[in-house]
């Protein structure tokens, strides 16, 4: 049994072009629709190999007159890292080295990673969205528990994420440290979809997303070392329903960038 107020917070954060509407609660968790295999468990599928494919392909004919001014493809050669120390050794921004499983990790970002644009922006409801987000659609092979909810009456399923994966999941999405946020079981609302920490571990609540896809576009360099990743949006057969833009830096970690920046267009 899902509530309310959950899901109508899954759907303010998740909702595109004005569309209102999630899956209801009924017990079973639905995972996202997506234009690509079901992902792995939140940063696990950055850590697994896989073949990199030239990303921005669908603009080759693109002539470069037709390229906004200060802007270039983001570009795939293989590893992640290569070329950046001779980037940076040139004065040149470093190159994003954008693999699959990098577009996949933004693609679930899509669904999971709030609006910001400023590190400032980053306080306790952004990480609760973030965090409760990130693991409520259970995307894999996540532990599985229940507790005891009075207030639901019912043992609630809920996945349970040890501090130090979170953390790891935190700094390989973000760049940036978790806070010391850790919400308490009995400071939640009433019938409350749960997000909580207790003893080393966070428990989030299962429950579902409205059925939004998204599908990678095009990425390019703003300038700075700062690239821009565009997803489009679709809503139940509306291919037009928006747009996801990341704003991203180059990093030497398992993706090879760090989100600095979400813009939803609705």
């Amino acid at each position: 049994m899902k509530k309310l107020a959950v899901v109508m917070m899954l759907c303010a954060v998740l909702s595109m072009a004005g569309v209102s509407g999630c899956a209801s609660g009924n017990g079973n968790t639905a995972k996202p629709s997506a234009d690509s295999a079901t992902p792995e468990p939140a940063g696990k599928e950055a850590e697994q190999d896989s073949e990199t494919t030239p990303v921005g392909a669908e603009q080759e004919n693109k002539s470069a007159q037709e390229q906004e001014p200060g802007q270039k493809d983001v570009t795939d050669q293989g590893s992640s890292s290569s070329g950046k120390e001779g980037a940076a050794a040139d004065g040149k921004a470093a190159e994003l080295q954008l693999s699959e499983a990098g577009k996949e990790f933004l693609r679930k970002m899509c669904y999971c990673l709030p609006e910001f644009s400023d590190p400032a922006e980053m306080d306790d409801e952004f990480w609760h969205e973030f965090i409760f987000l990130s693991y409520t659609g259970a995307w894999g092979d996540e532990e599985i528990e229940e507790v005891t909810r009075e207030d639901l009456q019912m043992q609630e399923k809920v996945v349970k994420v040890s501090l130090e994966d979170m953390e790891a999941y935190v700094k390989l999405a973000l760049g940036v440290d978790l806070p010391d946020y850790k919400p308490a079981f009995e400071d939640m609302s009433p019938g409350q979809t749960s997000c909580f920490y207790r003893d080393g571990y966070y428990y989030i609540g299962l429950s579902d997303f409205p059925d939004f896809t998204f599908t990678y576009q095009d990425g390019t360099l703003e300038g700075d070392d700062i690239y821009i990743v565009k997803y489009n949006t679709a809503f139940e057969g509306d291919e037009n329903a928006g747009s996801v833009v990341f704003r991203v830096r180059p990093a030497d970690n398992a993706n090879g960038f760090v989100i600095v920046g979400k813009t939803v267009n609705r």
